[in-house]
């Protein structure tokens, strides 16, 4: 859609949707009036009726992965004016009687009795237990199989393999020694207390392969928690549908392919924390909130505003006052005086230093601009890549938390943790795990404002159409949203981590670079300390001491490295360590290479001539 050409197939997918859009403008009204038998009230009514063949020939238009992969803001804006669309076309719908022939289907239809599906009481619990095991496993598979073919990183699944492994294992408080050598504690990093409860699950078979699979685990098992919270507040088959829309969500889908993630695991534990709320269980919401602390520090604040919205909206003064004023505290306790003791300054403020004065550093300058320069601050708000970014977050929703003011406080952590941050790509984009800020809140928003009694005036007719309009674009923008940019429907377009389009599919070329890859390792001694390229870390990072090469050697008695460069710095020192003698080659492939500290420096010449440019190594 960038040029002005498409292929033929797309063509005919734009005729198509002209033509139920022309439909939905004329069978009602023209043809009525062509008949001349209809009175101007049966004309609009007629239209009325018709009108969701506009969004039914908008969303056919908008329905094609590829078509729209380069030119996404405009796809966007398409689907957001889907939405609207959708909404005002099912409300109108609603509201007009049904056409004659409509009636007279009905009357031919004749509807089940009882025990039929939809009376079943536990059918919908059973559905959205399918769907999270199919999500579990197809994810856990994909990642896996991403893992093993050396799509994964250094930073940042060797890190918490890394960690794990240290807890595990015993070591320092919390160390991982893929980031700065292990120098400081990850503490100082983010409060990731959790890895103590996640240890045990870890320990059954120490790798980052378990990281994956307890990652995809813990995201589809979140829709249990949604599913019962959901529940409470819509019909069973509705609250499924909120939560096979959360499994479908494409911010949900990036992180979960970028690595491992404490932060990414945060939907699980809020949904439980909701959960807990709504049934006032003082056990389980102990359970749910100390998890959700333990799981990273920033998540305790958007736990302090499921507090804060029980205060206003629920009128739970007590309880909503005590998790608000706790998870502020653990915030700001962890945040600005726990951690920086460990790191010895304000970590991540960098993030944010756009927003600082000139000369001026740390969180308390970006706080300083938020409260006397909200102009400056809109400004760097109002760019594209934040507004892609922004409806990327909320067109897969339909804006449904944006439908009343109540629902507006829900985007603050996100708000605060991505949209705020200057210069750092990552925190807006759909494939890193910052997207988890946003998730688990904009879906009890989305649950809580789609209740019944959410649109006004309760009970009546307009609405009952209103709501039928909202539901009809929240479940049409998720399916669209999440065929254009999930990983589910189609591979072409998701993107996660530092993959624009996330590699899905296993070739011949992966499985001779895993063969090539594990040839070297099973030279290198389980206990050594060692040295690994960006992309190999993450195989060897299991172990008291992992390095990333990059960053450099330190006391490695091994390094490991992948001989097509896979992050700057490293070909450069692997050159000088191979020059000055102190390594010598150990094992050598096509693929890979091992040095060993002291060892004969017999191929360091051979391995220096193709890292140089030289012909490849032969087989």
């Amino acid at each position: 859609m960038v040029e002005n050409r498409a292929p033929p197939g797309v063509r005919t997918r734009l005729l198509a949707a002209a033509a139920l859009a022309a439909l939905a403008l004329a069978a009602g009204p023209v043809g009525a009036w062509l008949a001349g038998r209809l009175p101007a009230r049966r004309l609009r009514e007629s239209g009325e009726r018709l009108a969701p063949l506009l969004p039914a020939g908008l969303a056919l238009l908008l329905l094609d992965a590829f078509t729209w992969s380069e030119a996404r803001l405009v796809h966007l804006v398409g689907c957001a004016l889907l939405a609207g669309i959708t909404q005002r076309a099912l409300r109108a719908r609603s509201l007009a009687p049904p056409l004659a022939f409509e009636r007279s289907l009905l009357e031919r239809i004749r509807l089940p009795r009882g025990g039929s599906l939809a009376s079943r009481r536990h059918l919908p619990v059973l559905v959205v237990a399918a769907g999270a095991v199919y999500y579990a496993v197809w994810f856990a598979h994909v990642t896996l199989q991403a893992h093993w073919n050396g799509h994964t990183r250094s930073y940042d699944l060797a890190i918490f393999d890394n960690l794990f492994w240290n807890v595990v294992d015993g070591g320092p408080f919390l160390v991982s020694t893929p980031a700065g050598g292990g120098e400081v504690s990850h503490f100082g990093r983010h409060a990731t207390l959790l890895a103590y409860v996640l240890a045990p699950f870890y320990a059954l078979h120490p790798s980052a392969a378990t990281l994956l699979v307890l990652q995809a685990l813990l995201l589809g098992a979140a829709t249990l928690p949604l599913f019962f919270f959901a529940r409470r507040h819509l019909e069973p088959w509705l609250a499924c549908g909120v939560a096979l829309a959360y499994l479908l969500y494409p911010p949900l889908h990036g992180s979960n392919l970028y690595d491992f993630h404490f932060l990414t695991l945060a939907p699980f534990f809020v949904f439980c924390v909701a959960h807990a709320l709504e049934t006032r269980s003082r056990g389980w919401l102990a359970v749910a909130v100390a998890l959700a602390f333990a799981c990273r520090e920033d998540v305790a604040l958007g736990v302090a505003l499921l507090g804060a919205h029980h205060v206003f909206a629920k009128g739970r003064v007590a309880a909503g006052l005590a998790l608000a004023g706790l998870g502020g505290a653990w915030f700001v306790a962890m945040k600005f005086v726990l951690m920086p003791l460990v790191a010895g300054e304000g970590v991540y403020a960098s993030i944010y230093q756009g927003l600082a004065p000139a000369g001026e550093t740390g969180f308390g300058a970006v706080l300083v601009t938020l409260l006397v320069n909200p102009g400056f601050v809109l400004g760097s708000l109002l760019v594209p890549e934040k507004l892609e970014y922004a409806l990327l977050i909320l067109v897969p929703l339909a804006f449904v938390p944006l439908r009343r003011p109540s629902g507006w406080p829900f985007l603050l952590p996100g708000a605060l943790f991505t949209l705020l941050s200057t210069d750092y790509a990552p925190a807006v984009s759909i494939g890193f795990q910052y997207s988890a800020f946003w998730t688990p809140y904009l879906f009890v928003a989305a649950t809580l404002l789609l209740r019944s009694d959410a649109f006004e005036p309760p009970g009546t007719p307009a609405a009952r159409a209103s709501r039928t309009g909202w539901l009809g674009a929240f479940f049409l923008l998720g399916l669209l949203a999440s065929h254009q940019y999930g990983a589910l429907f189609q591979q072409r377009t998701a993107s996660g981590g530092f993959h624009e389009v996330f590699p899905f599919h296993t070739t011949a070329l992966d499985l001779e670079r895993r063969r090539q890859r594990e040839e070297v390792l099973g030279q290198l001694p389980p206990d050594a300390k060692v040295a690994a390229s960006e992309c190999v870390a993450p195989h060897v990072s299991n172990r008291a001491s992992a390095y990333t090469l990059r960053e450099g050697v330190r006391d490695a008695e091994y390094v490991v490295f992948g001989l097509v460069p896979e992050a700057p710095g490293e070909q450069a020192l692997v050159q000088g360590l191979l020059t000055a003698r102190s390594f010598g080659v150990v094992t050598l492939n096509p693929g890979y290479a091992l040095l060993r500290r002291g060892a004969p420096p017999t191929l360091n010449d051979r391995l220096l001539e193709r890292l140089r440019g030289g012909a490849p190594l032969a087989p």
